[in-house]
């Protein structure tokens, strides 16, 4: 069985040239890869070089096209996986690795790659730089590029005879809808997290807090040990107490110190224009969906995941998309109602060229599918 992911602790991305350096010691560790003998890269001419390389690659693209940002990513890591059942040699595991990453990354990204001996079971560390050598580009890095990633292993790991994991081929049914009503069963928490915030702001006392915490339909119980909050006519049914929020600042305690330190004094009636007037800005900035009919011969493949469809690129290319289950309800028709927005991203394949991975916004992807099914989107209010 073979299973490949990014680390949780660090969720597979290095933020700097110090962190970058010690993942790349320790992937490479001589006692873990047998001296150094299960260790690979691609355009990188010396593996005890590979950091000094890949921010030299960094270094060129700062200079040439990209500016530092803050929080800026160096790097990303992979690990993949193999089970002792499987029987694999490390030459096998690290042939593996290397033939995984070199169709997930195509031939111009610049990464290591060592296979680990010292556990039960074999792994591999992969170690990308965030920047192309050749076009010095930022590496993206999505939830669909990672299941495109494991389905890779998967292909190539049951070459080498390898049991791989049963992925569930269960049919959609209201994807969509039954997304929208957990978000509005759970919305009431980013809510009252909002409500206290502005609170917080616009009270002089803790009593002038409930007090106009009830005109925004938030109630606020103090009696008992916990102080909770409920949202009066929302989908709501049990109260939340200050501490499953997750957050100090909406301590009790917290709350009162932080409403004593007000200088400014506001009215009941002006704090709820105020809070409708900053709904009423919010709501102008949220992006409108797109909703589109797909036929059932556009898509390719349904899982309990995704909706796979093939669509048009440029120069009479086609190349595979997927829409998150999210964004997908199944008519009784077997027509399909896809909901997107047009700053979603899509990563796709180049079916003529496998290596190359691309991004299609969200309209793109619309106009494609629109001008297959010669069906008209519409777009929410």
């Amino acid at each position: 069985m073979t299973v490949i992911k990014m680390p949780k602790q660090s969720n597979g991305t290095v933020h700097s040239s110090k962190d970058l350096n010690q993942l790349i010691d320790y992937v490479m560790n001589p006692e873990k890869t047998n001296d150094f003998e299960y260790v690979s890269a691609q355009n990188i001419l010396d593996i005890h070089s590979a950091c000094d390389e890949m921010l030299a690659t960094r270094t060129m693209a700062n200079a040439l096209k990209n500016k530092p940002r803050k929080n800026e990513r160096f790097g990303y890591h992979f690990v993949q996986s193999f089970s002792p059942d499987d029987h694999l040699t490390p030459e096998q595991a690290h042939e593996i690795g290397c033939k995984t990453m070199k169709e997930y990354l195509g031939s111009s990204a610049e990464f290591i790659i060592a296979t680990h001996t010292d556990k039960d079971h074999l792994h591999n560390h992969i170690v990308l730089n965030a920047t192309d050598p050749l076009t010095l580009n930022k590496f993206q890095q999505s939830k669909n590029d990672l299941e495109r990633l494991k389905e890779i292993s998967d292909k190539i790991s049951k070459e080498y005879g390898c049991k791989i994991i049963d992925r569930p081929e269960q049919k959609l049914g209201n994807s969509h809808k039954n997304y929208l009503v957990y978000l509005a069963k759970n919305s009431y928490r980013k809510e009252i997290k909002n409500k206290l915030e502005f609170l917080m702001n616009h009270s002089h006392t803790w009593e002038d807090f409930k007090e106009k915490a009830r005109a925004l339909n938030l109630k606020v119980d103090d009696t008992k040990k916990y102080t909770t909050y409920l949202l009066e006519g929302s989908e709501q049914t049990k109260k939340i107490r200050d501490r499953s929020l997750k957050n100090d600042k909406f301590l009790k305690e917290n709350l009162k110190e932080r409403i004593e330190r007000n200088t400014i004094g506001y009215s009941v009636e002006e704090v709820v224009k105020l809070w409708k007037d900053k709904e009423s800005i919010q709501e102008k900035g949220q992006e409108k969906e797109i909703e589109l009919l797909l036929e059932h011969w556009q898509v390719t493949k349904e899982t309990e995941k995704d909706l796979v469809v093939t669509i048009d690129t440029a120069l009479d290319k086609e190349a595979t998309i997927k829409i998150p289950a999210r964004c997908v309800d199944k008519l009784e028709n077997g027509q399909y109602k896809i909901f997107i927005k047009k700053g979603d991203r899509f990563s796709y394949i180049d079916k003529r060229s496998p290596a190359n991975h691309k991004i299609m916004v969200g309209a793109t992807v619309a106009k494609n599918l629109q001008r297959q099914s010669g069906n008209i989107p519409l777009y929410s209010d």
